[in-house]
């Protein structure tokens, strides 16, 4: 007896849909009937945090508002139409599935900074990470930090003010941001941590520290499970068509130990992975997922939008194999693909519903 999918109860239409995990899934198990669709929620809030896709620069000549992206899933680009992160503006970060975009004019209280766009680019933001996407139901309260690489300063805005505050005390803890628990920790070069209350009136600043870590290029927080990883990035000086770039050589991974304070070594990171670079770190596990690999670092080249803007080279940007130390390319930007570097470089973006 042939069964007639379409005529299923809603309640159990909508149990199957809490089973799905992938975002992709989920949008086409609302595209099989009209009853299907019907009977679950437009916007599913059960998913797990996605799979970041890559998105890719434009080249100069590009003057389209589609903005071209990587799928590490299925090894597939997209075009979607984003006439907001079109033409070359500035992106500083993505957080919560959230492309955020400099204005042409951010204003930090206290003292109001105007620049040009590649001014800005150059000088002004690093990165902005959220607390959480802004179409959450949280009280409709999220809060954004910014890195300022002119100072070295951290600056915070909740939602509905008009001006970003600086937060005091705190310069030079500006390799990156994280919020984690309800706080937002931030990390300087020796890898010693300064933990940021902002949810009163006024923000709280407590430090954490560690013994000093010596010799990396670049920090990085990431949050994972109940504790917090701190993924020092090594680069090594390359030459290429006459021009000195840095590469990354490495990567290790530290485990924050309270008890300490201390951080301690991490090998492995067992079916876990990591992606950092101007996007908020995250880490998800490789269960279930496809084209992926456990115990692997993927990386873009987030700190080299300055150094060579228009040459001619590869973006430093691969998956670092924590067992071995090797660097695999990404399928999207194999070895020796040489072609003019365009800013802002590739940034990972998680293609959350909400």
């Amino acid at each position: 007896m042939a069964v007639d999918w379409t005529q299923l109860p809603p309640e159990i239409i909508e149990t199957i849909s809490r089973k799905i995990t992938i975002y992709s899934d989920y949008l086409h198990f609302q595209a099989v009937c009209h009853a299907w669709k019907s009977s679950i929620p437009e916007t599913p809030n059960h998913l797990p945090p996605q799979l970041p896709w890559l998105l890719l620069p434009q080249s100069q000549s590009n003057q389209s508002s589609y903005r071209a992206f990587f799928n590490l899933s299925t090894y597939k680009f997209h075009s979607l139409n984003l006439p907001e992160a079109s033409h070359h503006k500035k992106h500083c970060g993505s957080s919560h599935g959230w492309l955020i975009i400099l204005d042409d004019s951010p204003s930090i209280l206290g003292e109001l900074y105007t620049a040009s766009l590649r001014q800005m680019r150059d000088g002004f933001l690093k990165k902005v990470v959220m607390s959480s996407s802004p179409l959450e139901k949280k009280g409709d309260f999220f809060v954004a930090m910014a890195i300022l690489c002119s100072t070295g300063d951290l600056a915070y805005c909740k939602n509905g003010d008009g001006l970003w505050n600086v937060v005091e005390n705190v310069r030079s803890f500006s390799e990156d941001v994280i919020y984690f628990n309800g706080l937002f920790y931030a990390v300087n070069k020796a890898g010693q941590i300064v933990v940021c209350d902002v949810n009163g009136n006024s923000p709280k600043v407590s430090l954490i520290e560690t013994p000093r870590q010596i010799g990396g290029d670049l920090q990085y927080l990431v949050s994972s499970g109940d504790g917090l990883l701190l993924v020092t990035r090594y680069l090594d000086l390359d030459v290429e068509f006459d021009i000195f770039i840095y590469k990354t050589a490495r990567f290790e991974v530290f485990k924050l130990d309270l008890n300490g304070p201390r951080w301690e070594r991490v090998t492995s990171l067992g079916d876990m992975m990591l992606f950092i670079g101007d996007n908020s770190s995250l880490a998800l596990s490789s269960s279930g997922l496809s084209g992926c690999t456990g115990d692997c670092i993927y990386y873009t080249d987030d700190y080299s939008a300055n150094n060579y803007d228009g040459h001619v080279g590869e973006h430093d940007l691969g998956i670092f194999k924590l067992s071995d130390g090797s660097i695999e390319p990404l399928p999207c930007y194999p070895r020796n693909s040489y072609s003019r570097l365009q800013c802002p470089p590739p940034l990972w973006i998680s293609p959350n519903p909400c």
